[in-house]
């Protein structure tokens, strides 16, 4: 989709009236196709077009656009750091069944406004989903925001290495099944889905592991991200 690349490696942004709104990178163009909606500036844009060295757009609705990046930017912590995070969160988890939360923070090195500013909200974040996300659960959160917009939030500490490639075929799949675009944001501690009606949660989170892995095969290679 990103076509030739320009000298400078750096795509202009214009709006279908031909007014410039910045640059963005060759590779986050080569990465992206019509349709798909970015951030760019306060406002978010729909890709309509990518000819040799522009990219054209019209502006969209903010859920679910994507972060455009720039080389150098940092690539998210790996797996093995992501490891690490979660053993942390899987300490503070049997702590707080063990009813040690704010002693387990203070082995941490919190002093005790931190131990208690830490210590509500992760208190907050178990009660709200069951648990915290540790080296060895992925926890999986369905709602509705404030615009009435159905998101599904996917919590993973293994970052945005991991993160970024798996929400791309995870959101591949999940449109797949409502039958129309999810949009997917990825970060470091997990990435979310966005969509416009209503689907139970169970349905959403039914098993399709077995097709999974053959999507991923199908996906990657067909995609630059990859």
């Amino acid at each position: 989709a990103g076509g030739t690349i320009p000298d400078k490696g750096l795509y202009s942004v214009k709006t279908e009236d031909g007014i410039k709104l910045g640059e963005m990178d060759e590779e986050f163009v080569y990465e992206s196709q019509k349709g798909d909606r970015f951030i760019l500036g306060s406002f978010a844009w729909r890709i309509v077009n990518i000819s040799r060295d522009t990219v054209t757009v019209t502006q969209a609705q903010t859920e679910g656009a994507r972060l455009p990046f720039w080389k150098g930017e940092l690539k998210g912590r790996g797996k093995r750091t992501g490891e690490a995070f979660g053993r942390i969160f899987r300490t503070l988890q049997e702590a707080y069944e063990d009813k040690k939360l704010p002693e387990a923070l203070q082995n941490l090195g919190l002093d005790e406004a931190a131990v208690k500013l830490a210590s509500g909200y992760l208190e907050r974040q178990i009660k709200a989903v069951g648990g915290l996300p540790d080296d060895r659960t992925i926890i999986v959160e369905h709602f509705k925001d404030s615009s009435g917009n159905y998101q599904l939030m996917v919590h993973s500490v293994f970052g945005k290495r991991i993160n970024a490639p798996l929400s791309l075929l995870a959101a591949k799949e999940a449109g797949e099944l409502l039958g129309e675009e999810v949009g997917n944001v990825d970060e470091e501690d997990g990435f979310i889905f966005l969509w416009g009606w209503g689907i139970a949660g169970g349905d959403f989170a039914a098993d399709r592991s077995g097709r999974m892995h053959q999507a991923a095969g199908n996906h990657a290679s067909g995609h630059p991200a990859f």
